[in-house]
């Protein structure tokens, strides 16, 4: 970060128009007095700056010293990529940005992108066109069915529901990270060998090479698939007559003007160097191709700003209605500590471990194997949306994530 020299005053005019919209927008005053928040890195970029480097509105200085610290320190590692956060808390109009590149890039979302497909089938079962307790073959041809659920030599494909791809309850094999009958995984080949697959291979690797967990809807018996989300993909084009780029692209993208969200698909090939570089552990990875292949389950490139954006929407009723948002965290599951599973969402119980203090237990939302996270810790109104690149060692975004919880709320 810049030393103070670098900073922008912020002169008596500025801070009357700033305070003026603050207490018009309803937001809450501030107990101790704007002194302790005079100088902003650069401007905010709704009042006319870049919004680059750490941006801050209604945050103490000493807040804001030690959010700089723990972030620093994280950029610095030589395990992680360019890092990018974004955090706020709407209810008491607080908002912070901070990245360690003059020019942010944006970032490979992976698993975050499951948010996104869940917000349009939710969207689609409100709007009549399928119910979550549809068996799978109302909507997909009996050859794609077919084989993905085999249990001690009996077949329960037919029994697979929505529900159960939403909720990785469908016992279907992961075709990506699952260790493969013929040796290996999917997610370890590409790591050596950058290569393309498209849907029906990675449905054939599933049925073919894999064995499938448990019969559908087993209780208490989630598995986390990246299969299913393939399959929701097909599903919404069944739909909709659209690929889930078109429908994600329609339905959440643009209406949420998220200008810098985009899907990573063949044709954005050219555009990979764009977007920030990923290492695992201290390895460089170049994997165009595959990620061109993970779709919806993990093809979204967006920022950590678009993110903020997004499930500010998805948890207050913008994308589809309350009730539809309860009804996706009921009657989670635990998939791997310390997460848990609902309908295309994830909760994370911060272990008092990597958070002694008073920082929020809880946060939902969704995290990616790219080192990204997008939770919302509701207890303190608190949105945390960042990256750190970093694919081997998965703990690492979420120690940074208990950490900023604690200090920020």
């Amino acid at each position: 970060m810049k030393p103070d020299s670098g900073w922008l005053s912020w002169p008596s005019k500025g801070r009357g128009a700033f305070v003026k919209e603050w207490l018009d927008r309803g937001y809450e005053a501030l107990d101790d007095g704007w002194g302790a928040y005079d100088k902003h890195h650069v401007k905010p970029r709704e009042y006319g700056g870049d919004h680059s480097q750490m941006t801050v509105a209604g945050v103490s200085a000493k807040t804001e010293s030690k959010l700089r610290a723990v972030l620093d320190s994280y950029g610095a590692r030589p395990d992680t990529g360019p890092a990018s956060f974004s955090m706020s808390s709407p209810s008491r109009g607080r908002k912070r940005s901070y990245y360690d590149r003059d020019t942010p890039k944006p970032y490979f979302i992976a698993s975050i992108t499951k948010l996104y497909t869940a917000a349009v089938v939710m969207q689609l079962r409100d709007a009549g066109l399928v119910d979550l307790d549809d068996s799978i073959e109302r909507h997909l041809d009996a050859e794609t069915v077919s084989g993905l659920n085999t249990c001690r030599g009996m077949e329960h494909s037919a029994e697979i529901t929505v529900r159960d791809l939403l909720a990785h309850t469908s016992g279907i094999a992961g075709y990506f990270d699952q260790k493969r009958r013929s040796g290996g995984t999917l997610l370890k080949k590409i790591l050596q060998t950058d290569r393309s697959w498209s849907i029906q291979e990675a449905l054939d690797i599933a049925k073919h090479d894999m064995s499938s967990r448990f019969a559908p809807g087993t209780a208490g018996k989630p598995f986390y698939s990246d299969t299913n989300y393939h399959l929701l993909a097909l599903i919404i084009q069944s739909l909709t007559g659209a690929s889930w780029e078109k429908v994600v692209e329609s339905r959440v993208i643009a209406p949420l003007a998220l200008n810098d969200t985009w899907p990573f698909r063949p044709a954005e090939i050219a555009r990979y160097d764009e977007i920030a570089p990923m290492l695992h552990g201290q390895t460089p990875v170049r994997i165009l191709l595959a990620m061109a292949s993970v779709g919806a389950h993990g093809g979204l490139v967006s920022t950590a700003d678009d993110g903020l954006r997004f499930l500010e929407a998805f948890m207050t009723g913008k994308l589809f209605d309350l009730l539809t948002l309860e009804e996706m965290q009921e009657d989670r599951k635990r998939i791997f500590f310390p997460l848990r599973y609902g309908l295309g969402m994830m909760r994370y119980g911060t272990p008092r471990l990597l958070s002694p203090g008073k920082g929020p237990r809880t946060y939902i939302g969704h995290s990616g194997s790219s080192g990204t996270v997008l939770f919302r810790a509701p207890s303190a109104d608190l949105y945390i949306s960042g990256n750190v690149s970093q694919i081997k060692n998965r703990a690492l975004v979420y120690q940074l994530t208990s950490r900023l919880g604690a200090i920020a709320s």
